[in-house]
C-alpha cells in the first residue's frame, strides 16, 4: 500500500470516527434536553409544593396563635374565678 493510499485510508477512518462522534453527540444532546425539561418540571412541582406548605404553615401558625390567645384568656378567667372564690 502506498503512502497516499495509507493517508486516504487514515483520513477515511478519521472521517468515519467524526461521523460516529457527531451522531453520539447529537444523541447525548437530545438526552440532555429531555433531562433538562424533566428537571424544570420537577423544579416547578417542588416550588408548588413549597408554596402549599408555606400556606399550610401560615395557617397553622395563625391557629396556634388563636389557641394561645384562648389559653391565656382561659387562664386569666381561672385566676379571676379563684380570687372570687377566695373572697366568698
Amino acid at each position: 500500500m502506498s503512502k497516499e493510499e495509507q493517508l486516504d485510508s487514515h483520513a477515511e477512518g478519521l472521517l468515519l470516527l467524526a461521523v460516529e462522534l457527531h451522531a453520539q453527540c447529537q444523541e447525548e444532546s437530545a438526552q440532555m434536553v429531555a433531562l433538562a425539561e424533566q428537571l424544570r418540571e420537577e423544579s416547578q412541582s417542588i416550588r408548588g409544593q413549597s408554596e402549599a406548605l408555606q400556606q399550610d404553615m401560615a395557617e397553622m401558625s395563625k391557629a396556634l396563635e388563636a389557641l394561645m390567645d384562648t389559653k391565656v384568656a382561659f387562664e386569666a378567667k381561672e385566676r379571676q374565678a379563684r380570687k372570687l372564690s377566695k373572697q366568698l
